[in-house]
């Protein structure tokens, strides 16, 4: 203290803060503004101090709750780095360190730009940083897919991240926190689990024509059917713009619709003249057979609705439940129509094979009636196509 008091009465103001205590002993901070002034003829030593305690408590938990912040920032799984409004590196924890390749101590004060170099994947050209568009908009900003970051030794590493304003209670923008994490590892568990599901696919399909196969060897006559009425189904429904889900679906109804006829006595089935009553009501329960053993399957989509409905029709002529119009669902429409192509052009053994010529006439002929007018343009479109 007496230093600054030299050095005010030589004529140098001084401004400093002071501890000081009370006459209780209590210790309490204050500003002292000190200076040397003239009052009269005399000079003096003019001191104005101030009560500071509150603004030092609150500094005080300010750094407390900076150095907890850093703490947390430093502790966590992703990489983090955080600017100031001109988008200069002020911090780094050691995830980012390790993905950029620089040390904490060598990046700060430069720019972001310097030490987060990222491009798309895809183009392997500059992205755009996310930092700047934060201090540019003052939002959330997260990047695009396919973004790799180009590390300080050249690696290219794919990462996701997402950029954040820092603000004051004003909300100012007075900084940038960027949080990024490596998605080597994630995107190495996705392409092992896509490849997963594709082999579990196949495997599924081919158990699925393997049971279709033994349908058709009791029915010489309907050989290749099912696959048949598959490929054409799936076909009108990419002629629809239908997705893929439903494309699938309708891949695996057609290959199953006919197994309930396993049940069916082979003589019915290749009977050459036409089916007694009898006969007829129990092969009108194949797509009920069907039901009762697809139901519990899980397909991914209404296989075993669309194989007992593939016999309505939105008449309500079809069997077996006689359903109408929209109580039909969309894909049962659209294998009705495949199923009926497909079965008038095969032999049969009470007919020869019809030319599709006739069998594009006969869904014509439903269209609106029997048969979805939009499924039957769709199948002409891809039978003409």
């Amino acid at each position: 203290a007496l230093a600054w008091i030299r050095k005010a009465a030589a004529g140098e103001p001084q401004l400093f803060e002071w501890l000081a205590r009370d006459r209780e002993g209590r210790l309490f901070w204050v500003e002292v503004n000190l200076k040397r002034a003239t009052i009269g003829d005399t000079e003096r030593l003019l001191a104005v101090v101030r009560d500071i305690t509150r603004r030092k408590e609150a500094e005080a938990r300010l750094v407390e709750e900076q150095g907890r912040f850093r703490v947390t920032l430093a502790s966590i799984g992703d990489a983090v780095i955080c600017t100031d409004r001109a988008g200069y590196i002020t911090f780094m924890n050691p995830v980012a360190e390790e993905l950029t390749g620089w040390p904490a101590d060598e990046a700060m004060r430069r720019p972001l730009s310097s030490v987060f170099r990222i491009e798309s994947e895809l183009t392997e050209r500059p992205a755009e940083n996310p930092v700047e568009r934060v201090l540019r908009e003052g939002v959330v900003v997260g990047l695009g897919n396919h973004t790799v970051l180009i590390a300080r030794d050249g690696k290219r590493i794919p990462i996701a991240d997402s950029g954040a304003p820092i603000r004051d209670r004003e909300g100012k923008v007075l900084g940038v926190v960027l949080v990024f994490r490596d998605e080597t590892e994630r995107r190495r568990v996705q392409r092992e689990l896509q490849e997963a599901k594709r082999r579990l696919e196949r495997i599924l399909e081919g158990g699925i024509r393997a049971i279709a196969r033994l349908v058709e060897l009791r029915d010489p006559y309907t050989a290749g059917h099912q696959q048949r009425v598959a490929e054409l189904a799936c076909a009108i429904a990419r002629e629809m713009g239908l997705p893929e889900s439903t494309v699938n679906t309708l891949r695996f109804a057609g290959y199953l619709h006919d197994i309930g006829k396993a049940t069916i006595p082979a003589a019915i089935l290749n009977r050459p003249g036409p089916l007694t009553p009898v006969a007829m009501e129990l092969v009108k329960l194949h797509p009920v057979t069907a039901h009762e053993v697809l139901k519990d399957v899980d397909f991914g989509g209404p296989v075993a609705a669309v194989v007992r409905q593939h016999h309505e029709r939105l008449d309500g002529s079809g069997y077996p439940d006689g359903l109408k119009g929209d109580a039909i669902i969309l894909e049962a429409r659209i294998l009705a129509v495949a199923d009926v192509v497909d079965a008038m052009t095969s032999h049969r053994p009470y007919r020869p094979a019809h030319t599709l010529a006739v069998a594009l006439e006969e869904i014509e002929r439903g269209r609106g009636t029997r048969f979805d007018a939009s499924v039957v343009d769709a199948c002409r479109a891809v039978l003409k196509g």
